[in-house]
């Protein structure tokens, strides 16, 4: 460690341009720190030049905040970042994790370590390898996905409540509305007539840093509307679509309705895909003896899945962290490939005999793929329909966790579009045109993804990738939805 410091620092002597990212300043006093002082907390002071080195040897130009001029430019972005003990993306591109801070910290200098979790394992990173993001830059922007949910909800209730077709204003002022109400829930009584008043309700929770901006000042709400006016628009037509009945029926069916339109991004979020719901809290019905009662009933095509933008996952599985054995990192695979009809057995002992988990992962992803391409290849067209069923109860699975209500809607800057999961029952129709392959692809990162595509057209349907987080060596499998699937499944394609 002191050689790999010396060497680098007498390079530094000799030509200051030659040294990548960090200030020359900066190394100059990490240097006298750790090998000329030799402070008490050596470890700490290790940890501190391990990352600030990795950070030379990794980053690129543009990502780099060391390779600025003035460095300290960022501390005030990373500082905010730090008191809302919000994410801090890690790695050159972004791509290494995002570190969750433990609270109380701020950084002054480059060599500062920000302690925290990465995939909830604690762990420490100085600031010379945060990635500068557009947060770090002072463009503090929460995530898309998260804000839609928000939105779509208060689309939802504004659309309930007005009784006719909303467009952006009504959205943010029941935004304006629910940032005043105590809890974040907000409630409108609606008259039918003189005699009959329907009570609409909207529940929000969201993550700390999305709730600042959903509930937050006109600042915040005019961010959102900068930064997404594609996807805002595409919201106002999916809501005065979709929920056009649903608003007609409880405006003239002559009951004291009671709804609620619930957005909850914090709840139960391993035990359910469902992002906004529309509850019928007083729906008529029949109790057992055939006696009329009431019942909380969820609105058939208001039990959606949020997605926003671009973003093709459905799905997504974790593969352990460092501390976790190999054996343990193969039975998680091997779980989630048997949800799609196959056993990567096989290639077991390979895989426990493996120096590098990364390279280990790559055998158990090309085994997948020779199961897979065998079972469409070599089967009986009874054996090959079976294993379709396999795969589409799979995606079902990762896409709606087994619940049949559920619906996927995804809003772009174009549009948006529904999904049914229960269309991919015609993949099983032996007229349908399909005849579904098996590839690997290789992605950015050089691993593989495991590509079910149509032999006929080309066109992709499914895939299957791994990511590694470097920095933490936790592995993510994600299971995504490609051309193919989304034109089978789409019920509703406006885009």
């Amino acid at each position: 460690m002191d050689y790999r410091l010396k060497s680098i620092y007498e390079q530094m002597l000799v030509n200051p341009a030659s040294v990548p990212c960090s200030a020359s300043k900066n190394l100059n006093e990490a240097y006298k720190k750790v090998v000329i002082k030799s402070t008490v907390d050596f470890t700490e002071d290790i940890l501190i030049l391990e990352s600030l080195l990795d950070a030379e040897e990794n980053f690129i130009e543009e990502a780099c905040i060391g390779k600025s001029t003035d460095s300290s430019q960022y501390f005030p972005g990373i500082n905010n970042l730090l008191n809302k003990s919000a994410p801090l993306p890690t790695g050159a591109k972004g791509d290494e994790g995002d570190l969750i801070p433990h609270p109380g910290q701020q950084v002054s200098s480059i060599t500062d370590v920000i302690k925290g979790t990465i995939n909830g394992e604690e762990t420490s990173v100085a600031v010379a390898k945060l990635f500068k993001s557009p947060e770090i830059k002072g463009n503090m922007f929460p995530n898309k996905g998260d804000l839609t949910e928000g939105l779509l909800a208060a689309a939802v209730f504004a659309r309930l409540v007005k009784q006719s077709n909303i467009n952006e204003s009504d959205i943010f002022r029941i935004l304006s509305e629910i940032s005043n109400t105590p809890n974040q829930e907000l409630t409108k009584h609606v008259e039918e007539t003189h005699e009959i008043t329907d009570t609409f309700i909207l529940k929000i929770k969201l993550n700390p840093f999305p709730s600042e901006f959903i509930f937050g000042t006109n600042k915040e709400h005019q961010a959102i509307k900068s930064t997404m006016p594609g996807i805002i628009s595409s919201i106002i037509d999916y809501t005065n679509d979709a929920a056009r009945s649903y608003a007609k029926h409880f405006q003239m069916n002559g009951r004291p309705d009671i709804v609620s339109v619930d957005a909850d991004g914090i709840t139960n979020q391993k035990g359910t895909k469902v992002d906004v719901v529309l509850h019928y809290k007083n729906r008529p019905s029949k109790d057992a003896s055939g006696q009329p009662t009431t019942e909380d009933y969820i609105l058939r095509h208001f039990n959606l899945s949020v997605k926003a933008s671009s973003t093709k996952q459905i799905g997504q599985v974790g593969g352990g962290g460092k501390k976790d054995s190999m054996e343990t990192k193969f039975n998680i695979l091997e779980e989630m490939w048997n949800r799609f009809g196959i056993s990567i057995q096989d290639c077991k002992q390979d895989f426990l005999n493996n120096s590098s988990t990364e390279d280990a992962y790559e055998l158990a992803y090309i085994e997948a793929a020779k199961k897979l391409k065998l079972e469409l290849e070599q089967a009986s067209v009874d054996q090959e329909k079976k294993f379709i069923k396999s795969v589409i109860k799979a995606i079902y699975y990762f896409a709606t966790l087994d619940d049949p209500r559920i619906k996927l809607v995804q809003f772009t800057h174009k549009g948006y579009y529904v999904l049914n999961f229960k269309k991919l029952d015609f993949l099983l129709n032996s007229n349908n045109g399909i005849d579904l392959d098996v590839k690997i692809a290789k992605g950015d990162n050089k691993r593989p993804t495991v590509v079910i595509y149509d032999k006929t057209t080309n066109e992709a349907f499914l895939s299957i990738r791994m990511k590694l987080e470097p920095s933490t060596g936790y592995i993510r499998n994600y299971i995504q939805k490609e051309p193919l699937l989304v034109k089978i499944t789409k019920v509703r394609p406006f885009e």
